[in-house]
Order: C-alpha cells, then structure tokens, then sequence
C-alpha cells in the first residue's frame, strides 16, 4: 500500500481496537484503489479460543463498523 493511500483514507479510528481493518478497506475501497492480488501468503494469523474477535465485546465493534460503513454509503460516501 502506498503511503498517498493512507493519507487519502485517513488512519484508524481511535479507540476501536476490534474491526478498524475492515473500516480502514471499506472506506479505502471508496476512492477506487488501484488493488493488485499476490499469489502468495505474506501474513500468517493464529486464531485460538482466546483471541479478542471470539469474544462478545469484539462481536459488538464488528456491528459498529458495518453501521458506520452503511451509514456512509446511504450518505453517498
């Protein structure tokens, strides 16, 4: 990713520490990047019975983050 894409998108939103990738794309995805697909892994993530996206308060910024992306879309965002 370019350093002009982030700047354009905006960072994270502050405070939300579940689901902020999925609001970063889904806003970045607004522009009309220019998307290129790697035919290789170049990230690993383990996900185990602990992990912060199983639990219940995860779940819930996970609902906020597709309110917010309707939310923009209905406003033509």
């Amino acid at each position: 990713m370019r350093r002009t894409l982030w700047d354009r998108v905006g960072g994270c939103v502050p405070g939300m520490s579940q689901g902020e990738w999925i609001d970063w794309i889904d806003r970045a995805m607004t522009l009309s990047p220019k998307v290129v697909l790697v035919n290789e892994v170049i990230l690993r993530r383990r996900i185990h019975a602990n992990n912060f996206t199983r639990a219940t308060a995860g779940k819930v910024q996970y609902l906020d983050v597709a309110r917010a992306a309707l939310a923009r879309k209905r406003e033509g965002r």
